[in-house]
Protein backbone atom coordinates (compact mmCIF):
# COMPACT_ATOMS: atom_id res chain seq x y z
CA UNK A 1 0.00 0.00 0.00
CA UNK A 2 1.21 3.27 -0.95
CA UNK A 3 -0.30 6.34 1.32
CA UNK A 4 -3.40 6.50 2.98
CA UNK A 5 -6.29 8.94 1.69
CA UNK A 6 -9.89 9.70 3.13
CA UNK A 7 -11.89 9.37 0.03
CA UNK A 8 -14.70 7.51 1.85
CA UNK A 9 -15.42 9.00 5.31
CA UNK A 10 -17.52 12.03 3.72
CA UNK A 11 -19.83 9.43 1.51
CA UNK A 12 -20.20 7.26 5.13
CA UNK A 13 -21.32 10.33 6.93
CA UNK A 14 -23.46 11.55 4.12
CA UNK A 15 -25.36 8.12 3.70
CA UNK A 16 -25.42 7.35 7.44
CA UNK A 17 -27.30 11.06 7.63
CA UNK A 18 -29.12 10.40 4.98
CA UNK A 19 -30.19 6.89 3.27
CA UNK A 20 -29.99 4.54 6.55
CA UNK A 21 -30.88 3.33 8.41
CA UNK A 22 -34.32 3.88 7.88
CA UNK A 23 -36.78 2.02 10.12
CA UNK A 24 -39.12 -0.56 9.21
CA UNK A 25 -41.73 1.33 11.46
CA UNK A 26 -41.19 4.56 9.14
CA UNK A 27 -40.71 2.56 5.22
CA UNK A 28 -43.73 1.15 3.76
CA UNK A 29 -45.35 -1.65 5.53
CA UNK A 30 -44.42 -4.38 3.13
CA UNK A 31 -40.65 -3.32 3.39
CA UNK A 32 -38.34 -5.28 5.76
CA UNK A 33 -36.66 -3.50 8.48
CA UNK A 34 -32.87 -2.66 8.95
CA UNK A 35 -31.53 -5.48 11.45
CA UNK A 36 -34.39 -7.83 10.17
CA UNK A 37 -32.92 -11.35 8.73
CA UNK A 38 -32.96 -11.63 5.17
CA UNK A 39 -34.35 -14.12 2.01
CA UNK A 40 -30.45 -15.40 2.08
CA UNK A 41 -30.48 -16.30 5.93
CA UNK A 42 -28.22 -12.93 6.04
CA UNK A 43 -28.91 -9.16 7.58
CA UNK A 44 -30.85 -6.99 5.81
CA UNK A 45 -28.28 -3.48 5.93
CA UNK A 46 -30.05 -0.83 4.09
CA UNK A 47 -34.02 -0.18 2.75
CA UNK A 48 -35.31 2.52 0.86
CA UNK A 49 -38.73 3.52 0.08
CA UNK A 50 -37.78 4.65 -3.59
CA UNK A 51 -35.99 1.38 -5.63
CA UNK A 52 -32.97 1.92 -6.84
CA UNK A 53 -30.87 0.38 -9.95
CA UNK A 54 -29.98 -3.14 -8.74
CA UNK A 55 -29.13 -6.16 -10.74
CA UNK A 56 -26.25 -7.63 -13.11
CA UNK A 57 -26.81 -4.93 -15.51
CA UNK A 58 -27.77 -2.50 -13.06
CA UNK A 59 -31.42 -2.10 -14.98
CA UNK A 60 -33.02 -3.55 -12.47
CA UNK A 61 -35.03 -1.83 -9.36
CA UNK A 62 -34.78 -3.03 -5.58
CA UNK A 63 -35.14 -1.64 -2.70
CA UNK A 64 -33.18 -3.81 0.13
CA UNK A 65 -29.93 -4.89 0.62
CA UNK A 66 -28.91 -8.03 2.18
CA UNK A 67 -25.48 -9.18 3.96
CA UNK A 68 -24.56 -12.59 3.08
CA UNK A 69 -25.37 -14.72 6.08
CA UNK A 70 -24.18 -12.65 9.03
CA UNK A 71 -25.43 -14.54 11.39
CA UNK A 72 -23.20 -17.66 11.20
CA UNK A 73 -20.37 -15.42 11.45
CA UNK A 74 -21.38 -14.05 15.00
CA UNK A 75 -18.83 -17.15 16.39
CA UNK A 76 -16.23 -16.59 13.83
CA UNK A 77 -15.64 -13.15 12.23
CA UNK A 78 -13.26 -14.81 9.82
CA UNK A 79 -16.08 -16.78 7.83
CA UNK A 80 -16.46 -13.90 5.74
CA UNK A 81 -13.31 -12.47 5.35
CA UNK A 82 -12.67 -14.89 2.05
CA UNK A 83 -8.73 -14.00 1.58
CA UNK A 84 -7.40 -13.13 -1.53
CA UNK A 85 -4.78 -15.70 -1.95
CA UNK A 86 -3.78 -14.73 -5.64
CA UNK A 87 -5.99 -12.86 -8.24
CA UNK A 88 -5.89 -12.94 -11.76
CA UNK A 89 -7.56 -10.19 -12.45
CA UNK A 90 -4.40 -7.55 -12.99
CA UNK A 91 -3.85 -7.73 -16.92
CA UNK A 92 -6.25 -5.43 -18.14
CA UNK A 93 -8.31 -1.90 -16.48
CA UNK A 94 -11.51 -3.40 -16.35
CA UNK A 95 -12.70 0.90 -17.11
CA UNK A 96 -15.50 2.70 -16.60
CA UNK A 97 -17.39 -0.32 -16.54
CA UNK A 98 -16.65 -1.38 -13.33
CA UNK A 99 -16.13 1.79 -11.16
CA UNK A 100 -19.66 2.48 -10.84
CA UNK A 101 -20.29 3.86 -6.91
CA UNK A 102 -24.41 3.78 -6.54
CA UNK A 103 -26.19 1.42 -4.17
CA UNK A 104 -27.31 -1.45 -5.87
CA UNK A 105 -24.93 -1.16 -8.41
CA UNK A 106 -22.39 -3.21 -7.15
CA UNK A 107 -23.50 -6.33 -9.03
CA UNK A 108 -23.30 -4.42 -12.34
CA UNK A 109 -19.42 -3.85 -11.25
CA UNK A 110 -18.78 -7.68 -10.36
CA UNK A 111 -19.96 -8.67 -13.06
CA UNK A 112 -17.87 -6.50 -15.28
CA UNK A 113 -15.19 -8.18 -13.97
CA UNK A 114 -15.94 -11.47 -14.20
CA UNK A 115 -16.78 -11.23 -17.70
CA UNK A 116 -13.21 -9.87 -17.94
CA UNK A 117 -11.66 -12.51 -16.25
CA UNK A 118 -13.60 -15.56 -17.02
CA UNK A 119 -14.65 -18.63 -14.75
CA UNK A 120 -13.92 -18.73 -11.30
CA UNK A 121 -11.50 -21.12 -10.40
CA UNK A 122 -9.81 -21.48 -6.76
CA UNK A 123 -6.67 -22.82 -7.74
CA UNK A 124 -6.04 -21.84 -11.88
CA UNK A 125 -8.27 -18.16 -11.72
CA UNK A 126 -8.87 -17.35 -8.22
CA UNK A 127 -9.85 -13.62 -8.27
CA UNK A 128 -12.50 -11.57 -5.77
CA UNK A 129 -14.97 -10.47 -7.58
CA UNK A 130 -15.44 -14.66 -9.29
CA UNK A 131 -15.01 -15.71 -5.66
CA UNK A 132 -18.15 -13.81 -4.46
CA UNK A 133 -20.20 -15.04 -7.66
CA UNK A 134 -19.37 -18.69 -7.14
CA UNK A 135 -21.08 -18.26 -3.51
CA UNK A 136 -24.40 -19.72 -2.27
CA UNK A 137 -25.67 -18.52 0.79
CA UNK A 138 -28.92 -19.43 2.23
CA UNK A 139 -29.58 -21.18 -1.27
CA UNK A 140 -29.01 -17.54 -2.86
CA UNK A 141 -26.65 -17.18 -5.82
CA UNK A 142 -26.86 -13.50 -6.57
CA UNK A 143 -24.12 -12.50 -4.44
CA UNK A 144 -21.65 -9.79 -5.38
CA UNK A 145 -19.11 -7.70 -4.14
CA UNK A 146 -19.57 -4.37 -2.77
CA UNK A 147 -19.09 -1.25 -4.17
CA UNK A 148 -18.39 2.02 -2.21
CA UNK A 149 -21.69 3.06 -1.60
CA UNK A 150 -23.07 -0.71 -0.52
CA UNK A 151 -19.87 -0.54 1.80
CA UNK A 152 -20.73 2.55 3.50
CA UNK A 153 -23.61 1.31 4.57
CA UNK A 154 -22.37 -1.87 5.58
CA UNK A 155 -19.92 0.21 7.36
CA UNK A 156 -22.50 2.17 8.91
CA UNK A 157 -24.49 -1.18 9.90
CA UNK A 158 -21.45 -3.02 11.80
CA UNK A 159 -20.51 -0.17 13.55
CA UNK A 160 -23.90 0.15 15.24
CA UNK A 161 -25.24 -3.78 15.37
CA UNK A 162 -22.05 -5.95 15.08
CA UNK A 163 -19.15 -3.75 15.76
CA UNK A 164 -17.02 -7.19 15.82
CA UNK A 165 -17.04 -6.55 12.14
CA UNK A 166 -14.55 -3.32 12.47
CA UNK A 167 -10.93 -2.73 11.71
CA UNK A 168 -10.66 -5.07 9.15
CA UNK A 169 -9.77 -4.30 5.00
CA UNK A 170 -12.79 -4.35 2.73
CA UNK A 171 -12.05 -4.59 -1.28
CA UNK A 172 -14.36 -2.24 -3.05
CA UNK A 173 -15.59 -3.28 -6.48
CA UNK A 174 -16.57 0.09 -7.64
CA UNK A 175 -12.49 1.79 -7.06
CA UNK A 176 -10.87 0.67 -9.98
CA UNK A 177 -7.67 2.51 -10.05
CA UNK A 178 -5.90 1.59 -13.27
CA UNK A 179 -4.88 -1.86 -14.50
CA UNK A 180 -3.21 -3.11 -11.44
CA UNK A 181 -4.69 -1.28 -8.29
CA UNK A 182 -7.51 -0.91 -6.82
CA UNK A 183 -8.74 1.03 -3.39
CA UNK A 184 -9.54 -0.76 -0.04
CA UNK A 185 -11.43 -0.01 2.29
CA UNK A 186 -10.54 0.00 6.20
CA UNK A 187 -13.79 -0.31 8.58
CA UNK A 188 -12.27 1.60 11.76
CA UNK A 189 -14.23 2.79 14.64
CA UNK A 190 -16.02 6.25 13.76
CA UNK A 191 -14.88 6.07 10.41
CA UNK A 192 -14.81 3.86 7.45
CA UNK A 193 -11.56 5.31 5.33
CA UNK A 194 -10.59 4.14 1.57
CA UNK A 195 -7.11 3.69 1.78
CA UNK A 196 -4.19 2.42 -1.01
CA UNK A 197 -4.01 1.98 -4.01
CA UNK A 198 -3.39 -1.37 -3.17
CA UNK A 199 -1.96 -3.83 -5.69
CA UNK A 200 -4.70 -6.32 -7.16
CA UNK A 201 -2.61 -9.73 -7.02
CA UNK A 202 -0.60 -8.38 -3.51
CA UNK A 203 -2.04 -11.15 -1.63
CA UNK A 204 -3.47 -9.13 1.18
CA UNK A 205 -6.22 -9.60 3.63
CA UNK A 206 -9.35 -7.99 2.08
CA UNK A 207 -12.80 -8.91 3.16
CA UNK A 208 -14.97 -9.48 0.84
CA UNK A 209 -18.38 -8.63 1.46
CA UNK A 210 -20.89 -10.47 -0.12
CA UNK A 211 -23.96 -8.31 -0.85
CA UNK A 212 -27.59 -8.96 -2.55
CA UNK A 213 -30.38 -6.65 -3.65
CA UNK A 214 -33.90 -7.26 -2.91
CA UNK A 215 -36.56 -6.53 -5.54
CA UNK A 216 -39.71 -4.82 -4.24
CA UNK A 217 -41.35 -8.45 -4.39
CA UNK A 218 -38.68 -10.13 -2.59
CA UNK A 219 -38.29 -7.37 0.17
CA UNK A 220 -42.03 -7.44 0.55
CA UNK A 221 -41.59 -11.36 1.30
CA UNK A 222 -38.90 -11.20 3.65
CA UNK A 223 -41.21 -9.00 5.99
CA UNK A 224 -41.00 -9.82 9.51
CA UNK A 225 -42.20 -8.69 12.96
CA UNK A 226 -38.71 -7.98 14.84
CA UNK A 227 -37.86 -10.02 18.13
CA UNK A 228 -36.64 -6.74 19.89
CA UNK A 229 -36.78 -2.78 18.58
CA UNK A 230 -34.14 -1.27 17.71
CA UNK A 231 -33.55 0.80 20.99
CA UNK A 232 -34.07 -2.76 22.47
CA UNK A 233 -30.92 -3.88 20.17
CA UNK A 234 -28.85 -0.87 20.81
CA UNK A 235 -29.02 -1.37 24.43
CA UNK A 236 -28.30 -5.02 24.39
CA UNK A 237 -25.09 -4.00 22.76
CA UNK A 238 -24.06 -1.31 24.97
CA UNK A 239 -24.64 -4.39 27.73
CA UNK A 240 -22.84 -6.57 26.08
CA UNK A 241 -20.19 -3.96 24.93
CA UNK A 242 -19.88 -2.65 28.81
CA UNK A 243 -19.72 -6.73 29.91
CA UNK A 244 -16.70 -7.01 27.65
CA UNK A 245 -15.00 -4.11 28.72
CA UNK A 246 -15.43 -5.27 32.43
CA UNK A 247 -14.23 -9.03 31.55
CA UNK A 248 -11.27 -6.77 29.93
CA UNK A 249 -10.42 -5.01 32.58
CA UNK A 250 -10.70 -8.25 34.80
CA UNK A 251 -8.40 -10.08 32.62
CA UNK A 252 -5.76 -7.45 32.48
CA UNK A 253 -5.40 -7.21 36.41
CA UNK A 254 -5.18 -10.95 36.65
CA UNK A 255 -1.82 -10.58 34.62
CA UNK A 256 -0.46 -7.54 36.60
CA UNK A 257 -1.27 -9.79 39.62
CA UNK A 258 0.59 -12.61 38.51
CA UNK A 259 3.54 -10.40 37.30
CA UNK A 260 3.55 -9.15 40.26
CA UNK A 261 4.22 -12.02 41.80
CA UNK A 262 6.55 -13.40 39.11
CA UNK A 263 4.15 -16.15 38.17
CA UNK A 264 3.76 -17.99 34.65
CA UNK A 265 1.14 -16.28 32.03
CA UNK A 266 -0.42 -18.37 28.91
CA UNK A 267 -1.03 -17.32 25.47
CA UNK A 268 -4.87 -17.67 26.23
CA UNK A 269 -4.75 -14.62 29.43
CA UNK A 270 -3.90 -12.35 26.66
CA UNK A 271 -6.26 -12.75 24.61
CA UNK A 272 -8.89 -12.73 27.05
CA UNK A 273 -7.03 -9.45 28.04
CA UNK A 274 -7.74 -8.37 24.59
CA UNK A 275 -4.06 -7.58 24.17
CA UNK A 276 -2.95 -7.74 20.75
CA UNK A 277 0.30 -9.46 19.25
CA UNK A 278 1.02 -12.42 21.35
CA UNK A 279 1.04 -15.93 19.68
CA UNK A 280 1.90 -19.82 20.67
CA UNK A 281 5.35 -18.78 18.44
CA UNK A 282 6.03 -15.55 20.40
CA UNK A 283 4.98 -16.00 23.47
CA UNK A 284 7.76 -17.43 25.46
CA UNK A 285 9.82 -14.27 24.12
CA UNK A 286 7.40 -11.75 25.16
CA UNK A 287 7.09 -13.21 28.66
CA UNK A 288 10.57 -12.91 28.83
CA UNK A 289 10.72 -9.69 27.52
CA UNK A 290 8.62 -8.72 30.31
CA UNK A 291 9.69 -10.47 33.19
CA UNK A 292 13.09 -8.75 32.55
CA UNK A 293 11.48 -5.21 33.28
CA UNK A 294 12.04 -3.70 36.52
CA UNK A 295 9.44 -5.12 39.63
CA UNK A 296 7.74 -1.42 39.42
CA UNK A 297 7.04 -1.32 35.19
CA UNK A 298 5.74 -5.16 35.03
CA UNK A 299 2.97 -4.85 36.67
CA UNK A 300 2.00 -1.94 34.74
CA UNK A 301 -0.73 -3.10 31.92
CA UNK A 302 0.75 0.10 29.83
CA UNK A 303 4.05 -1.18 30.00
CA UNK A 304 2.88 -4.94 28.88
CA UNK A 305 0.64 -3.44 26.18
CA UNK A 306 4.10 -1.63 25.04
CA UNK A 307 5.94 -4.75 24.82
CA UNK A 308 2.63 -6.75 22.57
CA UNK A 309 2.69 -3.93 20.34
CA UNK A 310 6.08 -4.55 19.35
CA UNK A 311 6.06 -7.70 18.69
CA UNK A 312 2.46 -7.42 16.93
CA UNK A 313 4.40 -4.54 14.83
CA UNK A 314 6.52 -7.26 14.02
CA UNK A 315 4.62 -10.24 13.42
CA UNK A 316 2.90 -7.74 10.66
CA UNK A 317 6.48 -7.45 9.47
CA UNK A 318 7.08 -11.04 8.34
CA UNK A 319 3.83 -10.99 6.43
CA UNK A 320 1.93 -9.54 3.50
CA UNK A 321 0.88 -7.08 6.00
CA UNK A 322 3.81 -5.21 6.22
CA UNK A 323 1.87 -3.28 3.05
CA UNK A 324 -0.77 -2.28 4.96
CA UNK A 325 1.41 -1.22 8.43
CA UNK A 326 1.75 2.82 8.57
CA UNK A 327 5.11 4.40 8.69
CA UNK A 328 4.24 5.20 12.58
CA UNK A 329 4.37 1.80 13.70
CA UNK A 330 8.19 1.43 12.50
CA UNK A 331 8.70 4.82 14.75
CA UNK A 332 5.90 3.48 17.55
CA UNK A 333 8.03 0.26 18.39
CA UNK A 334 11.84 1.58 18.23
CA UNK A 335 12.89 0.56 14.84
CA UNK A 336 13.31 4.01 13.14
CA UNK A 337 13.84 7.56 15.21
CA UNK A 338 11.04 10.06 14.96
CA UNK A 339 13.31 12.25 13.90
CA UNK A 340 14.64 10.25 10.62
CA UNK A 341 14.39 11.66 7.43
CA UNK A 342 14.91 8.62 5.60
CA UNK A 343 11.48 6.72 7.43
CA UNK A 344 10.75 5.20 3.52
CA UNK A 345 13.55 4.24 2.27
CA UNK A 346 14.77 2.11 5.51
CA UNK A 347 10.75 0.69 5.19
CA UNK A 348 11.23 0.06 1.65
CA UNK A 349 14.87 -1.89 2.06
CA UNK A 350 12.68 -4.02 5.43
CA UNK A 351 10.14 -4.82 2.43
CA UNK A 352 12.47 -5.91 0.07
CA UNK A 353 13.75 -8.66 2.03
CA UNK A 354 11.98 -12.06 2.21
CA UNK A 355 9.71 -12.30 5.06
CA UNK A 356 11.49 -15.31 6.45
CA UNK A 357 14.63 -12.73 6.84
CA UNK A 358 12.55 -10.26 8.39
CA UNK A 359 10.70 -12.35 11.02
CA UNK A 360 12.17 -11.27 14.27
CA UNK A 361 13.08 -7.52 15.70
CA UNK A 362 16.87 -7.90 15.50
CA UNK A 363 16.51 -8.93 12.09
CA UNK A 364 14.68 -6.18 11.50
CA UNK A 365 17.32 -3.39 13.36
CA UNK A 366 20.31 -4.97 11.33
CA UNK A 367 18.02 -4.34 7.56
CA UNK A 368 17.67 -0.77 8.82
CA UNK A 369 21.34 -0.30 10.59
CA UNK A 370 22.63 -1.74 7.09
CA UNK A 371 20.54 0.34 4.81
CA UNK A 372 21.33 3.43 7.07
CA UNK A 373 24.60 2.84 6.57
CA UNK A 374 24.54 2.95 2.73
CA UNK A 375 22.69 5.83 3.12
CA UNK A 376 24.97 8.12 5.08
CA UNK A 377 28.19 6.45 2.57
CA UNK A 378 26.22 8.07 -0.20
CA UNK A 379 25.47 11.39 1.72
CA UNK A 380 29.04 11.29 2.71
CA UNK A 381 30.36 10.87 -0.96
CA UNK A 382 28.54 13.71 -2.05
CA UNK A 383 29.68 15.92 0.32
CA UNK A 384 32.74 14.59 -0.56
CA UNK A 385 32.03 15.31 -4.11
CA UNK A 386 30.99 18.70 -3.09
CA UNK A 387 33.91 20.07 -1.49
CA UNK A 388 36.35 18.70 -4.49
CA UNK A 389 34.44 20.86 -6.80
CA UNK A 390 34.14 23.35 -4.51
CA UNK A 391 38.14 23.62 -3.71
CA UNK A 392 38.82 23.16 -7.39
CA UNK A 393 37.01 26.55 -8.51
CA UNK A 394 37.60 28.39 -5.39
CA UNK A 395 41.46 27.44 -5.28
Amino acid sequence: MNSRIRVSSALATALMFTLLPINGASAAQTLPAVGDTGPGGGKIIYVSNTPFPCGPTGSGTCQALEWGNADSFLGNTNVSFIQQVSVSHNSDAVGANARDGVIGEGYKNTMAWVQQNGAYNAITNNYAAGKIRALTIGGKSDWYLANAAELAVLYSYVSTYQPQFLNRWYMDSSSEVDATRYIGWWFGAGNANGAGPNDKSSGGNNGLAAIRALTSNEAAAAVQTPAVTEAQARAAAAVAAAEREAEVKAARSVISNKLAKSEKLTVDSFKQADIAGVTADNFAQVQAEILALPAESRTVISQVLKVARKYEVVGKIASVNIRTLPNSAFVEVGLIPVTSKNKASLIAAVRRVEPSDRDSYTEIQAIIATETASINARKDRLAAVIARNKSRYTG
